[in-house]
């Protein structure tokens, strides 16, 4: 497996040797209920929620919205493995099976990412006013958060909406995503803090926040 070069690369096979903590049958079995997942459902549903959000920046730049940049992907076979492992040996009730991976990957939300990058702060509430008004995305009051208006301790700020969209409003094609939104400086600032503030695997949380 190591080395191999497909089409899911950049969803990824390349993190296959970064995961030796996992017994290789096993891991194996992750890969392929991994690889199913994004073709049967996680790609089309990308495709769509990508569709669906250029749609409704198109109906905001009619109100003087400025777009810096849309992307969406995918979370990649590593990180998703890791978090499932850790939370199988650190007394969540998971169990280490392929069943509960794939559970995993149908009730994770940043499975499937979305970020509107705009240029205001002003521009940054009309997008989340039309995402949050939209017929195919189901939330709750829960599943949100605004950094703007509860400001983390490091100075991240986005919104952050956890939904369910629903395609065509067709409820046998359900899928969990979340979609962030916030202006290009505070995605630059947000970029930074993942990389200042992560924590590396292998180091105890107590040690990393000493460090």
């Amino acid at each position: 497996m190591a080395g191999r070069s497909t089409t899911f690369d950049n969803y990824s096979l390349r993190d296959w040797n970064s995961l030796g903590f996992v017994p290789e049958p096993l891991r194996r079995q992750l890969l392929l209920s991994y690889l199913r997942a994004v073709s049967d459902r996680i790609i089309p549903s990308k495709n769509y929620l990508h569709a669906m959000l250029e749609e409704l920046i198109s109906r905001a730049q009619s109100l003087g919205f400025v777009l810096r940049y849309l992307d969406s992907d995918i979370k990649s076979f590593g990180s998703l493995t890791t978090k499932w492992w850790e939370q199988a040996h650190k007394g969540i009730p998971v169990d280490s099976s392929a069943d509960s991976f794939r559970k995993l990957i149908m009730d994770e939300y940043d499975f499937l990412r979305a970020r509107v990058v705009a240029l205001r702060l002003s521009d940054v509430v009309k997008m989340a006013r039309l995402v949050l008004g939209h017929e195919e995305l189901g939330w709750t009051r829960g599943s949100l958060k605004n950094f703007y208006s509860n400001e983390e301790e490091k100075g991240y700020r986005t919104w952050q909406i956890k939904a369910t969209l629903y395609p065509r409003r067709d409820l046998s094609k359900a899928q969990k995503c979340e979609i962030q939104i916030r202006t290009e400086l505070e995605d630059v600032w947000a970029e930074a803090y993942h990389e200042l503030y992560k924590q590396p695997h292998g180091v105890s949380t107590e040690k990393w926040r000493e460090i």
